[in-house]
């Protein structure tokens, strides 16, 4: 008799996004609604200065729902 086991795995995952511009409440609302959990708003420019948007972007994301807000910054030693 043969006998065959199979091996499954569950992949567990969640998408979010990555903002470098500014985001009002009703398109964080928007996204939430499509599934995404997360929202990484930029916090640090590239070129060594800090973003303007990133507070507003941080309270707009919070008051839409999102649960996990960070925010991602580029080192810059200008």
């Amino acid at each position: 008799m043969l006998s065959l086991s199979f091996l499954v795995s569950t992949v567990y995952g969640t998408t979010g996004i990555d903002i470098s511009a500014a985001v009002s409440q009703s398109t964080f609302s928007c996204l939430k609604g499509l599934g995404h959990s997360f929202a990484i708003p930029r916090g640090w420019c590239s070129y060594g200065g800090f973003d303007s948007n990133v507070l507003n972007n941080i309270k707009n994301a919070r008051a839409a729902g999102f649960s996990y807000v960070d925010t991602y910054m580029f080192p810059c030693r200008g």
